[in-house]
């Protein structure tokens, strides 16, 4: 079927649709047993307005199936997350492409200005289909994850104090970041237009906890952050270190392994299962930070960016 065009893309807009476009995206992520189930809770919390499917995308076939599906879901900061997209096995060749193009064209239309795609290093079909749509491979991420039930071997060097994120610290924990990204290591070539776009995007994410979020000071100076979200509940919670940064001026120090220290002691003592984290594997000194502290791989993938422009006309789908 190589020399067949793709039909129109469009929005999975029917329950039959929905399913089989996430029977597709999710046949990698999903246990085979598991599948039908994890399908079905998607698609039921999409029709309960709990979660939205608007950027569930599909490549119709005929009579009335589908041979390719990706799906585009808006975040804070500009950035949108994209499903690698996903085809039946006797697809046309130029499916990818067109869902590619229709990913991005949806993504524009709802105000982001970068799609990005957190792709399995094994797929080396991923690969070839982001370079030809023209996605920049940005970084190798590795997942991170360390035990609770291990007690914490750093100690945490004596800090003037550490300030709890709330609406009369924001806006020292903003400069903070701000201070932060200087030279910083971290996937440089993904972050926003600013750091407040970044921070907005990590305090609108599911599990935020304003609550766990440090920012220390040394010398009576604001010198670094923690930023932290939980998924999970009880003894099954996971801390998530969703950011972690040192200013430059105090750097090389040892804030970065206390301030981490710091937070391993308190998901400990709150009864978490883990902490996790995620980092870009060209960013050696945070390597050996998390490794000195217990930090296991679990995973690893690659990450895709698009910069985008905002189209002249709304989202409607794609040939």
């Amino acid at each position: 079927m190589s020399g067949e065009r793709t039909p129109a893309v469009r929005p999975a807009t029917i329950r039959a649709e929905r399913t089989a476009a996430l029977l597709l995206l999710l046949a990698d992520t999903s246990d085979p047993e598991d599948l039908d189930a994890d399908v079905e809770r998607v698609v039921t919390l999409g029709e309960r307005g709990e979660l939205s499917l608007d950027g569930l995308l599909i490549a119709p076939a005929a009579p009335h199936g589908i041979c390719g599906a990706t799906m585009v879901t808006p975040g804070p900061g500009g950035a949108a997350d994209l499903f690698p997209p996903r085809l039946a096995a006797d697809a046309p060749a130029t499916v990818a492409a067109d869902l590619l193009s229709a990913a991005a064209h949806y993504a524009a239309s709802v105000d982001c200005d970068r799609l990005q795609a957190f792709a399995d290093p094994v797929r080396t079909d991923d690969a070839s289909v982001f370079d030809k749509a023209g996605f920049e491979r940005i970084a190798d991420l590795r997942m991170l994850r360390r035990d609770c039930s291990t007690p914490v071997s750093l100690q945490p060097r004596l800090l003037d104090s550490l300030l709890t994120l709330a609406p009369e610290t924001e806006c020292l924990f903003r400069e903070t970041t701000r201070a932060s990204y200087a030279g910083s290591r971290d996937a440089p070539d993904a972050r926003g237009a600013d750091a407040d776009e970044d921070f907005d995007a990590h305090a609108a994410a599911p599990g935020f906890r304003p609550d766990l979020c440090r920012l220390a000071m040394l010398e009576g100076d604001p010198a670094g952050l923690t930023l932290i979200a939980v998924s999970g509940e009880g003894a099954a919670a996971e801390w998530d270190v969703c950011y972690l940064g040192v200013t430059p001026a105090h750097r090389g120090r040892g804030l970065g392994r206390a301030m981490l220290a710091d937070r391993l002691a308190a998901g400990r003592d709150a009864g978490a299962a883990a902490v996790t984290c995620v980092v870009d594997a060209a960013n050696e000194p945070a390597r050996r930070l998390y490794a000195a502290a217990g930090f296991t791989e679990t995973a690893s993938r690659v990450l895709y960016l698009k910069r985008l422009e905002r189209p002249s006309t709304d989202f409607a789908g794609s040939s």
